[in-house]
């Protein structure tokens, strides 16, 4: 209960059908009137439950029967690592692995959402599998009749979602761990190296530009990282116990050092000051 925190209800269908972890979230949509939870379960199955009960009403398995799970990566049965994206009655999700295990063959899937019980042979209305997409941890985007569905291997590809049909195919040139952003008319896609790709949006790939932002995310998690109190905090505890080794009458070498130790921890603070009152203010202290 959103209200109370009270438990509703909980459903442990997978059970321990887990591969590698459950690693993302649920979707809502109301299905043909009925108020649907759309899961990504860890065991590489899609689950609708019913919204009120917990009961499971379909569930789809996004590996092929013949997949083998093998940890690290060499295996052909896959998590799920995206959000499903629930569009005109059919649920979009794709299927990828820890990016650290690597690049292969993938799936995605478009499932109508209006069926019942074990849908994995009845109810696929198109896929792209193999060498026509590769493991993902994208989150769908649709807007205006074109899915945009990025894969790890650093491919945007906008297709057909009634088909699966292809319109276009963008090379990042670069990993891709995030999802496409539809806004405004434009796609934006950030990949490993920082990159930003502004795409318009619709049928026809053109490139507005590409955007860097590797150096200023950067410094900009240094900034944060170097502005919260831990870093004070944990040069403090340093100081305190060096006092207590050197005792009350250190020698010259010993006084020098502490000496070094509180200038530096004097610097750190005024640094851990200035830094978060310029994030306060909504400044950029880079």
């Amino acid at each position: 209960d959103k209200n109370t925190g009270e438990l509703l209800w909980e459903n442990t269908d997978v059970g321990e059908g887990v591969l590698h972890g459950s690693w993302t979230n649920a979707a809502h949509a109301e299905i043909n009137g009925r108020a649907q939870v759309i899961v990504p379960g860890g065991d590489g199955v899609i689950y609708s439950l019913d919204a009120s009960t917990g009961e499971v009403i379909w569930q789809f398995d996004c590996n092929p029967k013949d997949a083998e799970w093998i940890l690290g990566g060499r295996g052909t049965r896959n998590n799920i690592l995206a959000t499903p994206v629930v569009y005109d009655n059919k649920v979009y999700i794709g299927v990828g692995q820890d990016p650290e295990h690597g690049e292969a063959p993938g799936h995605f899937y478009a499932i109508d959402a209006t069926g019942a019980g074990d849908v994995t042979d009845t109810h696929k209305l198109w896929s792209r599998d193999g060498d026509d997409f590769y493991r993902t941890m994208s989150t769908a985007a649709i807007a205006d009749g074109v899915l945009y569905i990025s894969s790890l291997s650093g491919f945007l590809h906008a297709l057909d979602p009634n088909t699966g049909e292809e319109f276009w195919t963008y090379d990042a040139f670069a990993a891709v761990w995030g999802s496409a952003f539809v806004v405004d008319g434009k796609v934006f896609l950030g990949d490993e190296d920082g990159d930003v790709a502004v795409l318009r949006a619709g049928k026809e790939m053109e490139l507005l530009g590409e955007i860097n932002m590797a150096w200023k995310q950067a410094t900009a998690e240094l900034a944060y990282e170097r502005s919260g109190p831990e870093r004070f905090l944990e040069t403090y505890q340093v100081l305190t116990h060096l006092i207590g080794a050197l005792g009350a009458e250190p020698d010259l070498r010993g006084a020098e050092g502490l000496g070094r130790l509180v200038a530096q921890l004097n610097t750190l603070r005024r640094m851990s000051i200035s830094v978060a009152g310029m994030l306060a203010a909504g400044k950029e202290p880079v």
